[in-house]
């Protein structure tokens, strides 16, 4: 199975951090995901980096797979993905129906939070 980057248009969100000059965003807004079943819960940027935390909620029989080219989108730039957390990448992950997957994905940190 080819793996899909997982894409966030986080410009709403980040662009909010740097405005409110603050490092944490809870339930931030963004413009678009590629799966309907993973939600950004909360941003922690700040100088050294961006740091998601994300949730996937379950979906019967559905896998998700989180690929090691994920990365967002802000600031008019792409920015890879340098880290995850509690999730394997470049595999297909297939959640247990009734509990919800946190975990953590770390970019670099976008122009707006270097602005702190």
């Amino acid at each position: 199975m080819k793996y899909l980057p997982i894409v966030f248009f986080l410009c709403a969100g980040v662009e909010a951090l740097a405005a409110a000059n603050a490092v944490t965003a809870e339930n931030p807004p963004f413009d678009f995901n590629t799966h309907a079943n993973v939600t950004v819960e909360r941003i922690v940027s700040d100088s050294a980096a961006t740091t998601l935390y994300m949730a996937i909620y379950p979906q019967r029989n559905h896998s998700i797979g989180i690929s090691s080219e994920a990365y967002i989108h802000a600031d008019g730039k792409k920015y890879p993905l340098k880290s995850a957390d509690s999730v394997p990448l470049d595999k297909e992950l297939y959640p247990d129906e009734s509990e919800k997957i946190i975990f953590l994905l770390t970019f670099p940190p976008s122009a707006g939070a270097t602005e702190l």
